[in-house]
């Protein structure tokens, strides 16, 4: 989303920037490293990425290892850099800067996806920042007397120098002009008063991508025209001064629910997303089963239990009564007792 975000342009003529951010992957480092306590780590691939956890380690070499603790599969990333600088090394969709600076023996957990869903926050939050709209707009010259038209406009490269080197302009506009059925020059149209030849002799297939040239032009865009032109006919590509009505890109942003992004090209990320509900729903729906089944397996475990060594509540009513009973009687024996000798005692 954010790759295809930066191809369109906003309500203020600027191209589109980052949609979506994200939170780094987690480096812990152990409590006794004695070099450095963190290098980054960031995403470079998601596509690449692993559920499994790492281990960065400097082992008695002085190099860095990474070790998968799913697999056990260990990586030498390379030796620790002597500085000052660190160097980049992309690894199962991660970009690890190994720094300099770092001691035998120093470890780290990483955790590249652990609470990556939840760090997922909107970026753009005023409307007019959205990119919707194609940053390339195309049209046909007034003159124009065959019947090719516009088939098809693609960005792929908003950093292409076509767009980045005059903010709200596109360099250079060009000027597609047709010498016949089959064949167009290509002009720079920053003077439409006296446009400059870039390439001639290109030649024309209906529905064919225009771009790149035989001649190596290209400038970050993908252009096709349908139907046949005659001598004379041309078409324009300026930058898109007037984005409001054209919702180019963000219709290529919502077809992204219909591609097969995950899942090894198989799923779309909303059957993904579909499939993890349907997979939680299911695992807590066998969790709660289980959970019943557990409580009356207890339940039956602790009526066994009392039936052997439990305590009977009537039973031990009775007892006390018994036992309040024979004390009342041995009271009454030893006050007897007490009476007959103290009478034997007056006698005498």
């Amino acid at each position: 989303m954010n790759n295809q975000h930066r191809l369109g342009m906003d309500l203020d003529g600027l191209l589109g920037g980052e949609l979506f951010s994200i939170g780094s992957p987690l480096l812990t480092p152990a409590p006794g490293n004695t070099g450095i306590t963190g290098l980054p780590v960031a995403v470079s691939d998601p596509a690449g990425l692993t559920a499994a956890d790492y281990r960065l380690e400097v082992d008695a070499g002085n190099n860095y290892l990474l070790t998968n603790l799913d697999d056990g599969t260990v990586t030498n990333l390379g030796a620790v850099p002597a500085g000052p600088g660190s160097v980049p090394v992309v690894i199962d969709g991660l970009t690890i800067d190994l720094a300099p600076g770092a001691a035998v023996g120093d470890r780290f957990l990483l955790q590249p996806t652990r609470g990556m869903a939840s760090s997922i926050s909107l970026t753009v939050t005023d409307p007019r920042k959205l990119a919707a709209a194609s940053p390339v707009a195309v049209s046909s010259g007034v003159g124009n007397t065959g019947s090719a038209e516009l088939a098809g406009l693609q960005v792929i490269d908003s950093s292409d120098a076509a767009f980045t080197t005059t903010s709200g302009a596109l360099t250079p506009p060009l000027l597609i002009q047709f010498t016949g059925a089959g064949s167009f020059d290509l002009f720079d149209n920053s003077n439409p008063a006296a446009p400059v030849l870039l390439e001639g002799g290109n030649v024309y297939a209906a529905g064919a991508e225009l771009f790149p040239t035989a001649g190596g032009l290209d400038y970050g865009y993908r252009l096709q025209l349908t139907g046949t032109p005659v001598a004379g006919d041309s078409f324009q590509v300026d930058y898109n001064l007037a984005g409001t009505g054209d919702n180019q890109n963000l219709l290529a942003m919502v077809e992204q629910q219909n591609q097969g992004l995950l899942s090894a090209g198989s799923n779309s990320y909303q059957e993904s997303y579909q499939q993890l509900v349907g997979s939680i729903g299911a695992r807590t729906s066998s969790g709660e089963i289980n959970l019943e089944a557990v409580g009356f397996m207890l339940e039956q475990s602790q009526s066994r239990q009392l039936a052997v060594a439990g305590v009977n509540l009537d039973e031990e009513a009775a007892k006390l009564l018994e036992f309040q009973q024979a004390y009342q009687a041995a009271a009454q024996t030893i006050s007897a007792a007490d009476t007959l000798f103290q009478s034997l005692l007056e006698v005498i």
